[in-house]
């Protein structure tokens, strides 16, 4: 598979990167900016997006992946290469998507026994493990990536706060055979899981003060997002739970994904206010849109929503 990855910023140089630790050959990255063009990231040379059309492309034996944060990048970029002549699943696609993550970014780095399966997920650091017929869920951290891990445990431990906000996470002796380095951790298994899109307007801005609380806590905690997408968390049990672990890093949440909340939560709830509810989910999930996944844009009503002073 010959593999183009868009986007030459941090975001891209991380794919690049993960790309060649499993062993993939990266062609080129592709940037809008010309600024970029002609530097190298990993040795990998940045290239006009026409370049796509030189003839370096082959259907069926080449993948684009989009490497960028921003959803309305996102969207402008896979609007740009449907232009170019390619197709959205066959042909380019997003890096790191919790709707759709490319098998080859998912990587088999072990042997399980028969009753175990794994579960795809865009997370380098580790993979995610289900246990077929038996609700149990667990994450196996790589051993190169234990002493990262072993720091947001500890932190965690010393913070019952953060604690109460994530999915229940615990040390796991389970198939510690064929597990022999790393961490094994078990989280709770939660069934069904609902996301952000499927939320009526109020619960959404309960979930929007609920997660700046969230974030307030992990920088108590000197804890902080590495994924501030709005579609990492769910409600169960009656509250709302953090489910990706893996999105919680020991640095400070960095200022594009406090841009990025800003944009997944703020901004439509702005427009929610506006009574402007279709347009407020369209702003949140432009690129999930073309996925045809489904939101609740359900009225307003007799919600305080309306008649908060935005």
């Amino acid at each position: 598979m010959k593999l183009f990855v868009f986007g030459a910023g941090v975001q891209g140089e991380v794919t690049v990167k993960h790309l060649m630790n499993m062993g993939h050959i990266v062609n080129s990255v592709i940037d809008n900016d010309t600024k970029k063009y002609g530097q190298f990231i990993c040795g990998i040379e940045v290239r006009d997006s026409k370049y796509l059309t030189s003839g370096v492309f082959t259907k069926g034996e080449s993948l684009i992946l989009i490497a960028v944060l921003n959803e309305e990048a996102i969207f402008n970029i896979s609007r740009q290469l449907k232009e170019l002549g390619f197709n959205f699943g066959s042909d380019f696609r997003r890096a790191y998507n919790n709707y759709e993550t490319p098998p080859l970014l998912s990587p088999i780095r072990i042997v399980l026994p028969q009753e175990y399966e794994i579960s795809l997920s865009g997370d380098f650091r580790s993979t995610r493990i289900k246990k077929k017929n038996c609700k149990q869920f667990f994450r196996y951290i790589y051993p190169e990536y234990t002493d990262f891990y072993d720091k947001v445990l500890n932190r965690l431990e010393k913070s019952k706060t953060v604690q109460e906000f994530l999915v229940s996470t615990k040390k796991s002796e389970d198939i510690k055979d064929y597990l022999t380095d790393g961490i094994l951790l078990e989280h709770e298994y939660i069934e069904p899981i609902v996301f952000a899109n499927e939320f009526p307007p109020k619960m959404f801005f309960d979930y929007t003060i609920w997660f700046l609380e969230l974030l307030k806590e992990l920088d108590k905690a000197n804890l902080g997002f590495m994924d501030s997408h709005a579609y990492n968390a769910t409600f169960a049990n009656g509250k709302f739970i953090f489910l990706d672990f893996g999105g919680i890093g020991i640095e400070k949440t960095p200022l594009p994904l406090i841009i990025e909340i800003l944009d997944n939560f703020v901004h439509p709830l702005i427009l929610m206010a506006r009574g402007q509810i279709k347009r407020a989910f369209s702003s949140q999930f432009s690129f999930l849109l073309k996925l045809s996944i489904k939101f609740n844009c359900a009225p307003l009503g007799d919600s305080s929503l309306g008649k908060i002073d935005m």
